[in-house]
């Protein structure tokens, strides 16, 4: 692979906003899939056990008095606490001596450990079925007018990868989201369209079922590249790891809720222990690289609060020539809520940081996916790039 060959002009990261629009639910709405029974039914969700809610409602409890927010990620790290204190206590003669000489400790913290087993399983069987269902394909079945905010959004990136290439159509697509949208996406709007985008993400026709992730899918010996290159940075629901020793990751979307949750290949909490590996590692080696040459990244429906992109950014910043040009397509995020978030990230790495100028940062107060949210952006990133040239 020649590194010149993949110095795209814009580079696309996508949070969980930028999948709201389809009906996924953020990490902030996430806790309706739980409590919400109507929802629960509406999406097909499998049945709690009988302890889940209380136990969930004790941590809700917990989070607000600490002023945390109750999202997806705080539910399962305190989860994962529970469960590492009830390993330590097991292995642990110390504390076995001083506080579990009673027997019937002992069974109480069996029972609690249990229960927090079966509330991780609930959450992940959720966040599974939930994320791995097909939302092109039920609003192509409703008729749903989101159907067309998905044509949009399709033809933005299209329109996005032309801007990159206008004679091979080149984007670059990085996303911490599980969900499948953009391979839905493409697969309906792209299958009628003999000269459509092209959508590379590591797995073979992007939806083969049990078959293996490779980073050799993205490079094509002596071509330019052509079409959306998506990165899972943080893995998909549909990719598994077979068993321990088995460095490949499998695609499982039609038996996914059948896989064993314990082997998910996501940067989810709890199971976040190996982020250099790959797929992982590949993504973020591939987002730093192209944050050093590229003239605009697009952040949309992301949120500013993860370190390690955020780390990525400012790193890249520090070495460029030009300072980064970046676009924030979100209603609750601000210019200056980007930089005083990357400041206060800026002091949490030991490595080279240069914060972005407030004069390279446009914010575009849109929903992605709705009203006007692409010749919004379109307007905005027009300008850059002219301005660039």
């Amino acid at each position: 692979m020649e590194s010149d060959a993949l110095t795209p002009k814009i580079v696309v990261f996508l949070g969980s906003g930028a999948s709201a629009f389809a009906g996924y639910h953020t990490f902030a709405t996430f806790p309706d899939l739980i409590y919400d029974q109507t929802v629960r039914s509406q999406d097909g969700l499998p049945p709690l056990h009988s302890t889940t809610i209380s136990l969930l409602e004790e941590i809700k409890d917990t989070l607000r008095k600490a002023a945390k927010p109750t999202t997806h990620d705080n539910y399962l790290w305190a989860l994962t606490d529970y469960k590492r204190l009830w390993l330590t206590l097991r292995v642990d003669g110390v504390l076995q001596t001083r506080f579990l000489t009673s027997t019937n400790l002992w069974g109480q913290f069996a029972y609690f450990a249990q229960t927090t087993e079966d509330a991780t399983n609930d959450i992940t069987l959720t966040t599974l079925k939930h994320y791995s269902t097909n939302r092109v394909l039920e609003a192509q079945q409703r008729e749903e007018f989101s159907f067309d905010a998905m044509r949009r959004v399709h033809m933005l990136y299209t329109i996005l990868a032309s801007i990159n290439n206008s004679e091979i159509p080149f984007l670059p697509v990085f996303t911490t989201n599980y969900d499948m949208l953009i391979e839905d996406l493409f697969s309906t709007f792209g299958n009628t369209d003999p000269h459509a985008l092209p959508l590379i993400t590591g797995i073979p026709s992007n939806s083969t079922e049990g078959s293996t992730w490779s980073s050799t899918q993205y490079f094509q010996t002596g071509l330019r590249p052509h079409g959306l290159y998506l990165y899972r940075i943080h893995g998909c629901v549909c990719w598994f790891y077979h068993s321990f020793g088995d460095e490949n990751v499998y695609f499982h979307r039609r038996d996914c809720m059948q896989q064993n949750p314990n082997m998910l290949c996501a940067m989810y909490p709890g199971q976040e222990s190996l982020p250099g590996v790959n797929p992982h590692g590949f993504g973020y080696r591939q987002f730093h690289e192209m944050l050093l040459s590229c003239e605009c990244v697009v952040f949309i429906g992301f949120s500013f609060r993860d370190d390690d992109i955020m780390h990525l950014v400012l790193s890249a910043n520090s070495q460029r020539e030009t300072p980064l040009n970046v676009i924030v397509l979100d209603p609750s995020i601000r210019e200056t809520d980007v930089i005083a978030n990357l400041e206060a990230s800026s002091k949490r790495t030991p490595y080279p940081a240069k914060t972005l100028d407030v004069n390279k940062i446009k914010s575009i107060d849109a929903r992605f996916g709705h009203s006007d949210f692409d010749t919004r952006l379109l307007e905005v990133l027009n300008q850059i790039i002219q301005k660039g040239d």
